[in-house]
C-alpha cells in the first residue's frame, strides 16, 4: 500500500492505514488485503465525544464505540430505531472495540475479495468470481463491477435518520454523499487519503416519530444480513433505509411515499420495483419485501400497555 498523509484534529501530519479498534483492518492484515503501515487513532484526541447540541442533535466522535453508542440514554430515547441497529450488530465483544468510524468505513465483506487466492475488482484485479459461483449474497440492485452488498448496518440506520456525516478535510456530508455509488476498487466511500471521517451528528428527533430495525440472517449472531430495514414512521418524514441490497445504502422513496399516502404495511409492495438479481441472489426480491412488511406490521401495531 502506498504511503498517505491526512491532517488530523490535531493538525499533525500522520501516514499509513488509519486504525481505531481494528476489527476490519486487522482481519484484512492477516488476510493480506492490505499491506505497509498502520497508524493507531487510539491516541489521536478529540473524537471520543458523545454531545448534545443546543438544538437536541447530537455530534458523536469517530472513536466512539458501537457499543457505548447503541446504550447511550440520549440515543436510545431519541432514536430508538438506531439504537436497536447498532445494537444488534455483530457480537457483544465486536461492539465493545468496534468503533463508528471504523463500521461506516470497512470494506465489503465478499469472501472471494477477502481471499488472498482471488482477484477481482475490489482487489486491485478485473472482474467478479463471486458472478461465476456462490453469489448467493449479491445486490439486487445497482450492481456494477463489484456486486457484493455494503456492509455497513450503521450506515443503513443514520441514512434512515437523515444524520451527517464530518469529515476533516471534507466538510459535512450527508450518507449518499459519504459512499457515492460504491464501485470504487480501493475503497467504498468517498473519502480521500488526505480526508479523515472525524464523527457524525444527529439531527434533533422528530415528535412522534416511530422508528426500529430488522434484521433477516441465516444466523442470530456474527452474521452480515440477507436483508435489513430501519424504518422511521412520522408524517412528513417517513423514511425507509434498507441495506444488504445493493453496494451502498438505500432509501426506498416508493415505499416512503406510499406510506405518506396511507397504504400502511402495503406500501412494502413499492420496494422491489427495478430489482434484478442473478440466479443465486434471486430470493432476496421477496425477501426484502417480506423484511420490510414485518417490521411495518411491528411498528403500525399498537404497543399494548403492561398490566
Amino acid at each position: 500500500m502506498s504511503e498517505v498523509r491526512y491532517p488530523t484534529t490535531q493538525s499533525q501530519a500522520v501516514w499509513g492505514q488509519r486504525r481505531a479498534g481494528g476489527t476490519d483492518v486487522m482481519d484484512r492484515l492477516r488476510h493480506g488485503r492490505i499491506a505497509g503501515a498502520l497508524v493507531d487513532l487510539r491516541d489521536v484526541a478529540g473524537m471520543e465525544g458523545l454531545v448534545v447540541l443546543p438544538d437536541g442533535s447530537v455530534e458523536v466522535g469517530t472513536k466512539v464505540t458501537l457499543a457505548r453508542f447503541a446504550t447511550d440514554a440520549k440515543v436510545r430515547a431519541g432514536w430508538p430505531g438506531l439504537a436497536d441497529a447498532v445494537g444488534g450488530l455483530a457480537t457483544p465483544q465486536i461492539r465493545q472495540v468496534a468503533t463508528i468510524g471504523g463500521s461506516l468505513l470497512q470494506r465489503t465483506r465478499c469472501a472471494w475479495f477477502r481471499s488472498p487466492d482471488f482477484s477481482c475488482h475490489k482487489s486491485g484485479g478485473s472482474g467478479c468470481p463471486a458472478l461465476a459461483a456462490d453469489h448467493h449474497w449479491n445486490s439486487i440492485f445497482g450492481a456494477g463491477p463489484c456486486v457484493a452488498p455494503h456492509p455497513s448496518t450503521l450506515a443503513v440506520a443514520l441514512l434512515a435518520f437523515d444524520a451527517l456525516i464530518l469529515a476533516d478535510g471534507r466538510g459535512t456530508l450527508t450518507v449518499p454523499e459519504l459512499y457515492g455509488d460504491g464501485q470504487a476498487a480501493d475503497r467504498e466511500h468517498t473519502l480521500t487519503d488526505e480526508q479523515l471521517l472525524v464523527g457524525v451528528r444527529l439531527p434533533p428527533p422528530l415528535p412522534g416519530a416511530v422508528s426500529g430495525w430488522l434484521r433477516t440472517a441465516a444466523r442470530a449472531r456474527a452474521e452480515w444480513p440477507l436483508v435489513e430495514a430501519v424504518i422511521r414512521l412520522v408524517p412528513g418524514g417517513m423514511r425507509v433505509a434498507v441495506g444488504g441490497v445493493a453496494p451502498v445504502p438505500m432509501r426506498f422513496l416508493a415505499v416512503e411515499a406510499a406510506l405518506e399516502a396511507g397504504e400502511g404495511v402495503g406500501a412494502a409492495a413499492q420496494a422491489v420495483a427495478g430489482a434484478a438479481s442473478n440466479p443465486g441472489s434471486s430470493y432476496k426480491v421477496m425477501l426484502l419485501q417480506r423484511t420490510i412488511e414485518t417490521l411495518l406490521e411491528r411498528l403500525l401495531t399498537p404497543q399494548k400497555a403492561a398490566p
